[in-house]
This record gives C-alpha cells, structure tokens and sequence, in this order.
C-alpha cells in the first residue's frame, strides 16, 4: 500500500486573501516570500518517518522545494528568453506535477501536513480520481479562521484542538481531535552538561510570553535560565540578552529538554492579536502543543499556562506537571519545584512512562485505522 504526504507550503509576511487562496481554484503563488519552514516541516518529516515505521510505503512531496528550484528556473529563462512568466504558473506546474506523480503511482490516501494554501482545485482532482485525501491540521485555533475555509474540501480532518472539532464538523462529518506527539528516534533523555539549566524557554517571543518573563525575572534571576526562540520581532525586551539561539533543530532541543530541571511551556494565547493568523470568533484552545510530549519525552518537567487544561488529560496536575494562572503563582511555583527535587525527579519518571503512547508512531495508526481501514 502506498500513501503520499504534502509537506507544509508556507504564506508569510502576507496580508492573506482568503478568498484567493482558500476558495479559488486558480490559487497564484504571486505572494509566496520568501518560502519558509516552520517547526511544522519537522513534524512532517517525523509523520514521514512514522509511516515507514508502520509498514506504510510513502511518496512524500515538498511544494517549497518544488517552488524554489522552478523560480531559479524561470529566473534563467527570463534572463535569456526575456519572456515574463506569471505567478500562477509557477504553483499550477508545481501541483500538475505532484499530481501526475500520484496518479502514475496509484497512491491510495494523501495526506496534507498543516494544510494551508493549496489549490483547491488541486485536492478536487484527487478526490476526482479515487484517491483520498486527509489533512491534519497544526495551527488550530491560531488560524482557525483561515483551515475552516478549506477544510470541508478534505475526505478526512485531523486536528490538534479539541475546541476546533465542532467547527470543522459544521462543514465536514469526518473530523477527529488528533493530538501532536513527538519523534522518539530524536527526543529522549540525553545527558550533557553543556546544556543544564534551572529553567529552559524554547518558543518565539509573542508578547503574552515575554510579559509573563519580564514580570517573573526579577524574582528568578538568580537561577541558570536559557532562552531559545526567535525574538527577532520582539527588540524592545531586555530579556533578549538572554536569548541563546533563533532557531535550534529538534535534536538540539531535544538536550535542552533533557538538561533542564524545569521547561516553562507558555503557551502562546489563542486569540490574542500577537499570535500569527486569526481566530476572530475567540475559539479558546485548550489542548497541548507538540513541545509538552517533546519535553516530557526528554524526562523534563513542565509548567504549563492554566488556560491549556487539555494538557491534564495526558499528565496529572500537581504530580506530574505543574500550571500557573498569572506570574505570581508562576514564581511560585518555580521556587517550589526548584526546591523539592525529589517531588521533580519522581514527577520526571511518571511522564516517561506515560508519555510513551504519544509518539508519532502511535498518532499516524490512529489516521490509517480512520482513513484506511
């Protein structure tokens, strides 16, 4: 059996058109500057990998990759040609091309990671063809207001908000809560000094996050604390001296995970005007990022922001993890659990155990159970 996977094809620094990217089947690449991968890439590639682990044969299809190559392409035949070549032509050959490709190989599912600005006309031809098509949606709520736009076109929704479920069901009866999980052939215990701390931030800094390590900082200071995370869009704090790196790999994160008595886990808010894409309509997220099974996948312990209670249903509350409603019991909480290391080192033997069923390994036989059997 066969499956094909879409990596991410990313939109950034774009005021989005709705309309021409999620509604219209002549979607252009006229906007796409310039390309980028997000953490969403690695999670492809960890799905990718899960898949093959499973005894699933998979052709996997990277748009981004597809785009850059042909934009240098048509650089050269512009130069030489001095022929202008549109924007649509760029994507409408990407995806004839990755179509054609999956119908030569006679896949039997497709499925789209994140999901976001595919031609639709493109997922039509699949279905239109016999091939199923699925998608699992990463940036629920965040941009809830754009994934409810197109994916009612998908046979399948997989998504990692519970609270997104009863949206996408308005227009879709085949949605699921899919929560994200982690890659245990890259995040597991590992020893190294180089990267011990007291405290351990890895995210970008949406303001919500740097409020919170601003107002706690003074009381904390005197602890080992390691920020990691692009904080390029944020100059004004002063915390960004303490930034260590923009961007790690996972296996690099993965040493961090695992060399911190505690990882803060701020989630990032999920209507607040600082997070990327739109949720006008205030869908509260509650379920928990891929960075609380990454960690706890490295035995660390987490404190989690109280908002995102979903993440209780995979860990105890007060045992296991830790949560916080406003920096002052945030403070207090670090204190506690710096200072009670046998309350910690027990909590971090419990999340090992238990963290085990969240691999992707386990989450892609959920979508072959639902989408292939």
């Amino acid at each position: 059996m066969k499956i094909g996977l879409i990596y991410p094809f990313y939109l950034w620094n774009v005021n989005v058109d709705s309309k021409l990217c999620f509604e219209s089947e002549d979607f252009a690449l006229s906007k796409i500057y310039p390309l980028i991968r997000w953490s969403s890439w690695d999670i492809a590639k960890s799905v990718e990998n899960a898949f093959i682990r499973n005894g699933i044969e998979i052709l996997s299809f990277k748009p981004i990759d597809d785009a850059e190559k042909f934009e240098e392409e048509k650089k050269l035949s512009e130069k030489f040609l001095y022929v202008k070549f549109n924007r649509k032509y760029t994507t409408y050959h990407i995806f004839e091309n990755i179509f054609s490709k999956i119908n030569q190989n006679k896949l039997k599912l497709v499925l789209f990671i994140h999901g976001a600005n595919i031609p639709i006309l493109f997922i039509k031809k699949l279905k239109f063809n016999g091939i199923k098509t699925a998608v699992w949606l990463l940036d629920d709520p965040h941009e809830i207001d754009q994934s409810k736009k197109y994916s009612h076109y998908y046979d399948y929704v997989f998504t990692i908000e519970k609270n997104a479920v009863p949206i996408h069901l308005r227009k879709n009866n085949k949605v699921y809560y899919l929560p994200p999980g982690y890659d245990d052939e890259i995040f597991y215990p590992q020893k190294d000094d180089r990267y011990e701390s007291d405290i351990c931030i890895i995210g970008s800094a949406f303001p919500e996050r740097v409020n919170v390590l601003e107002k706690i900082y003074p009381y904390i200071k005197d602890l080992k604390i390691r920020i990691v995370g692009n904080w390029e869009f944020n100059k004004d704090s002063s915390l960004r001296k303490l930034v260590e790196h923009k961007f790690v790999p996972p296996n690099i994160a993965s040493k961090y995970y695992s060399n911190a008595k505690i990882v803060l886990n701020h989630h990032r808010m999920s209507y607040s005007s600082s997070s990327l894409g739109s949720n006008v309509n205030r869908v509260e997220g509650i379920s928990p990022n891929p960075r609380l099974f990454e960690s706890s996948a490295c035995g660390a312990f987490s404190i989690v922001n109280e908002e995102r209670r979903g993440c209780f249903s995979f860990f105890e509350k007060g045992r296991e993890i830790d949560s916080f409603s406003n920096a002052d019991e945030l403070i207090f909480k670090i204190r506690y659990w710096i200072n009670n290391s046998k309350l910690r080192e027990d909590a971090q033997k419990k999340i090992l155990e238990k963290n085990v069923r969240n691999t992707y390994v386990n989450r892609v036989k959920e979508i072959i159970n639902i989408c292939l059997n």
